[in-house]
């Protein structure tokens, strides 16, 4: 077996090797760390299992992004990355558990995480955030650049775990509250620190975002015991996001809730 705190190659067993995921062609970043510079000569890797959720996940980005954005989204063109499986021994990557995304490119759109898109108009931030949201219905750890300096030009998902489908929200991670602060800032004004300490302010925001694009616990169940609901929840972010809306603009009754 491969063992984890040695891989130089990476580490992983039986890996896989790719050039698109999802059908939609992989390019790597290879400029300066702002510049988005991206090149096509990249086979990475990853395991069987990494490589087919990043699949579906490329596969719900299409959907969403062309339903809700417009004729603007309607074909992903390429994904920019600064890798899958890599010679790092402090995280998933060496297990061939992680990838880092840099760009994506729609026929009349784009996200930017390499820009700091994070840090970007209201119209740019919310269309990271959908993106944001979209990885985090199929990877439980997403870094984005509201985490920490060192993810502000890339967006990290991975996963740790083996029974995904029971990931839910959890106050008590600090990259799951750094993405609910953004998204109440961003979508409901809300004027929060981004700091990642789920407190009372982010409580009461947190409540404000749901009543205002009418979340009913009742009927969706709690994103923080069920992931069917946190799913349901991250889709109203993935369509206030691609459609440039806020909080108020999600219609009434998404997804049944």
């Amino acid at each position: 077996m491969c063992d984890d705190t040695t891989c130089c190659p990476p580490c992983v067993n039986n890996p896989v090797s790719f050039t698109a995921i999802g059908g939609v062609d992989l390019r790597y970043h290879n400029g300066a760390r702002y510049t988005c510079i991206h090149t096509t000569d990249t086979t990475p890797t990853a395991t069987t299992a990494f490589k087919n959720r990043a699949d579906n996940w490329v596969n719900r980005l299409e959907a969403e992004s062309s339903l809700h954005g417009g004729s603007g989204y309607s074909t992903l063109q390429w994904i920019g990355h600064i890798g899958f499986a890599t010679c790092d021994t402090t995280s998933c990557h060496a297990a061939g558990r992680a990838m880092d995304v840099t760009k994506l490119v729609w026929n009349g759109n784009v996200c930017e995480p390499c820009a700091r898109d994070h840090a970007g108009t209201r119209t740019t931030k919310r269309r990271y955030l959908a993106v944001d949201a979209t990885l985090r219905m199929y990877f439980k750890w997403v870094l984005d650049g509201w985490f920490d300096a060192s993810h502000d030009n890339h967006i990290h998902a991975s996963n740790h775990f083996t029974n995904l489908d029971n990931v839910v929200l959890d106050r008590a991670a600090s990259s799951d509250t750094f993405f609910v602060q953004a998204v109440c800032n961003n979508f409901n004004g809300a004027g929060l620190m981004v700091d990642g300490s789920w407190g009372s302010k982010t409580e009461a925001a947190w409540d404000n975002i749901n009543n205002t694009w009418g979340w009913e616990p009742a009927k969706c169940g709690s994103p923080f015991q069920s992931h069917a609901a946190y799913e349901k929840w991250l889709h109203r972010v993935v369509y206030a996001g691609f459609s440039d809306v806020g909080a108020s603009g999600v219609p009434t009754g998404l997804d049944g809730c």
